[in-house]
């Protein structure tokens, strides 16, 4: 029985001797048309090694590849498999002449063309049915080096290559030398992964404390002093319609706190560099406070200057705080920095859920209030001393908050064996209402314990803000700079 086999194609075993196609025909492109044009780009590149003088002989010496010599038919010609040795001899394909095969969408149809890729020179050359490109490597935007997926090439002109097998594809482009950036490469390794999580946690920290204050001085220069104005005008009347109420404090209360708080301010600022303010006195349910709104707006409430009686000096400190406010511009800057740490929560957190990602802003907020505390603090310590007030009389407003009603009076603390009364909604004694037929009940406080005015909740703006520092921290400031 006579066994017939398929004669084997010579030029596409002459490729695959030379080196020119891989063991899996899958990959690269087997046919014979293909590595005819294999063949004939080797031998273009070597006779362009000789136009320029390089000599590429065989190193076991000649080898023929049936090109015909004397006796063949061209008499006087040395034959290939002569005995000189072989200038112009294929070599294994290198990486530019590696081919892949790939579809190759226009951008206009979903119809997919079949095409061969190569590389050589720095070019890619797309060719196929009705297709033929050649641009540079720099103007492809190659996919990335991922596990699962298809591999998808974008072109300048809307065009791309789609191949499925990602194997064949990865070993294509390895062969053909495409570079990959740094952050791919990065990608495959669990330490180039482990040192971006550390950058990028150092870059959020930097931001945080550095970056976000920096930008919102940055912004704040383009600013003009106007819309500070504009902002306090709307925040106050908005706050008077809320919260406050006229004040009970006599006129010539008032203005003996303005002129003292006058000579300190005089004293402090040269002609001309004094920040511009204007003081309201209010009363109202935020209890003992001080606040400082855009463009110079200052609130001092009844409350506060019943709570501190007639300590003028530590009066004129709360003020000189409060102007530190208003002269580093703080109420603009944490509006600023408010709008920039939302806007760079809601890049890294997401919409998912709008409390979630709001909690991160929340934290960058009241840190950053506790920040501008301390320097409107430093401001009221710098007033104080430049007026000749020791800073350290702040420390009796310090100490006097935890003990404070919301009317800013101080319970004495309660004889031995009596409880604190209850109180209602406005710290008033529950029982022992006038009319109520009930013996009345004094108001008092058990010893050591603080006053029920003193709820962070009761006290909305200014000093009370949850998110300035510790009393103990500031008293300890304070008598630093007196010292």
């Amino acid at each position: 029985m006579v066994e017939h086999r398929q004669q084997p194609d010579p030029l596409q075993e002459r490729a695959a001797v030379q080196g020119l196609l891989p063991a899996d025909p899958e990959e690269l492109v087997p046919d014979r048309a293909d590595a005819g044009l294999l063949l004939a780009l080797r031998r273009d590149r070597h006779h362009a090694h000789e136009a320029a003088g390089d000599e590429h002989p065989h190193p076991r010496g000649p080898r023929c590849i049936g090109q015909r010599g004397p006796g063949q038919g061209q008499p006087g010609r040395l034959g290939r498999c002569g005995r000189r040795p072989v200038r112009h001899r294929l070599r294994a394909v290198s990486a530019d002449a590696a081919l892949l095969r790939a579809e190759y969408f226009d951008g206009l149809s979903a119809r997919p063309r079949p095409v061969t890729l190569r590389v050589g020179n720095g070019r890619l050359h797309i060719a196929g049915d009705g297709v033929a490109i050649e641009l540079a490597l720099e103007e492809v935007r190659w996919p990335e080096r991922t596990e699962h997926g298809s591999r998808i090439a974008h072109l300048p002109d809307g065009s791309s290559l789609h191949s499925v097998n990602t194997a064949a594809w990865d070993r294509w482009a390895q062969a053909a030398r495409l570079k990959e950036s740094l952050v791919v490469r990065s990608q495959q390794s669990w330490r180039g992964v482990l040192v971006a999580c550390v950058v990028l946690a150092v870059v959020a920290v930097a931001g945080f404390l550095w970056g976000l204050p920096l930008g919102a001085r940055a912004v704040l220069v383009a600013v003009p002093p106007s819309l500070d104005r504009q902002v306090g005008d709307i925040a106050l009347q908005s706050i008077r319609s809320s919260w406050l109420k006229p004040t009970a404090v006599p006129p010539a209360r008032q203005e003996q706190l303005r002129a003292a708080f006058r000579r300190a301010v005089d004293a402090a600022y040269p002609p001309g560099g004094k920040p511009g303010y204007v003081l309201h006195f209010h009363s109202g349910d935020i209890g003992p406070n001080a606040f400082a709104l855009p463009g110079g707006h200052m609130v001092l409430t009844d409350e506060l200057v019943r709570l501190l009686g007639d300590d003028d000096r530590a009066i004129v400190g709360v003020l000189a705080h409060e102007l530190g406010h208003v002269r580093h511009r703080h109420g603009m800057r944490l509006m600023v920095q408010a709008t920039l740490l939302g806007a760079a929560t809601s890049v890294a957190f997401g919409d998912f859920s709008s409390i979630v990602a709001g909690v991160p802003a929340l934290v960058g907020h009241m840190a950053y209030s506790r920040d501008f505390e301390r320097e409107a603090d430093d401001e009221s310590i710098r007033v104080m001393l430049a007026a000749g007030i020791p800073p350290d009389v702040m420390v009796k407003l310090f100490e006097r908050l935890p003990l404070a009603n919301r009317d800013g009076s101080i319970d004495p603390p309660c004889p031995p064996g009596v409880q604190p009364p209850a109180r209602g909604r406005d710290d008033e004694p529950a029982s022992g209402a006038a009319g109520s037929g009930k013996p009345a009940v004094p108001r008092c406080r058990e010893a050591g314990a603080a006053s029920h005015g003193d709820d962070d909740e009761k006290s909305s703006l200014g000093i009370g803000f949850s998110s300035h520092p510790a009393h103990g921290e500031r008293i300890r400031h304070f008598r630093a700079a007196t010292r």
